[in-house]
């Protein structure tokens, strides 16, 4: 019998409660408005291609658990918009090494390192996710 261990798996702790903690997609009708909750994210182990981040399974929990201590039982999450993650994004500019009739010298010592993608360069070391959080009936989650 081989016995392995898992060295990467992080232990998360989930509020008991927290757990039947509703995801929708947009406000619920006839709720009681509770508050809103944040959590901030470290994005180096998060995958990135240049669109909006994902959430991790930690900020995942975490919100859970800040929403179970609202009292709610329905978590929304609050839409990003990519427009503000674009404004963010440095401008790469491209240079050559060029002598003065424009052309590149043939002469020159320099060698060009490997350009990273703007993509590569714009990734945000933090992400702030937000949601608003609200106490439904029961009968809410039935329909």
């Amino acid at each position: 019998m081989k016995v392995g261990t898992l060295l990467s798996c992080q232990p998360y702790t989930i509020t008991p409660g927290a757990e039947k903690v509703r995801i929708f997609e947009a406000e619920p009708k006839g709720c009681l408005f509770m508050g809103e909750v944040s959590e901030t994210q470290d994005n180096d182990d998060v995958f990135y291609t240049g669109a909006d981040i994902d959430m991790s399974l930690k900020t995942g929990i975490e919100l859970r658990n800040k929403a179970f201590k609202h009292n709610a039982n329905v978590l929304v999450f609050t839409p990003r918009s990519t427009a503000n993650l674009a404004k963010a994004m440095p401008a790469t500019a491209e240079k050559k090494d060029k002598s003065s009739d424009g052309k590149a010298d043939p002469k020159s010592d320099v060698v060009p390192e490997p350009q990273k993608s703007a993509l590569e360069l714009a990734k945000p070391a933090h992400t702030v996710f937000l949601g608003t959080v609200f106490r439904c009936p029961p009968l809410i989650f039935n329909q």
